[in-house]
């Protein structure tokens, strides 16, 4: 595996939000996918076990031009088995704000609201400080990965729980 895990253009890597079926993750990934869609899909992201993708999984959306693994799909499955091994160290706080908070703030977006004037801008500021938050975490994990071509790192580990610290004190404001 090479140092650095570069994405081309005609692929996109995902991060599962929320703990749903393989299937169910093709058809929102893919809107009307073929069968040839969820086969090459269940191959390409073969570290998915139990049927199931987990909040924090990352699968790869590649182009379904063959069902035989390409270079840069296998360096993937090896990154995928990766941070694969890293969820499963999460403490239960850091499990508890992904699979807890994802749901809220899939409430918030969705939010018509009755909130006006002053009440408005607060929630809105609110929520615009955690998004910026899951954007800074998601960027740490991408840089940490691009920088040293794994996740084992103590600055890193430490930059994570301070992001997790900053969120969960982010979400209690809604509550």
């Amino acid at each position: 595996m090479t140092d650095q895990f570069l994405v081309p253009n005609d692929y996109a890597i995902h991060i599962v939000e929320k703990r749903m079926s393989i299937d169910a993750l093709i058809i929102a990934l893919y809107n009307t996918p073929s069968e040839k869609t969820f086969k090459h899909f269940k191959f390409v992201n073969s570290h998915i076990v139990d049927g199931y993708a987990k909040p924090g999984q990352i699968v790869l959306i590649s182009p379904i031009n063959t069902m035989e693994c390409t270079e840069l799909e296998q360096q993937f499955q090896a990154s995928a088995l990766e941070v694969d091994k890293k969820l499963r160290e999460l403490d239960e706080h850091e499990k508890e704000i992904l699979s807890k908070r994802y749901e809220l703030l899939s409430n918030v977006a969705k939010y018509n609201g009755l909130y006006l004037g002053v009440a408005n801008n607060s929630w809105n500021s609110h929520v615009g400080q955690v998004k910026a938050i899951l954007k800074e975490l998601e960027k740490t994990y991408v840089n940490q990965y691009n920088a040293h071509g794994n996740l084992n790192n103590q600055q890193f580990f430490h930059r994570r729980k301070l992001l997790f610290t900053r969120l969960d004190t982010a979400l209690s404001r809604f509550a």
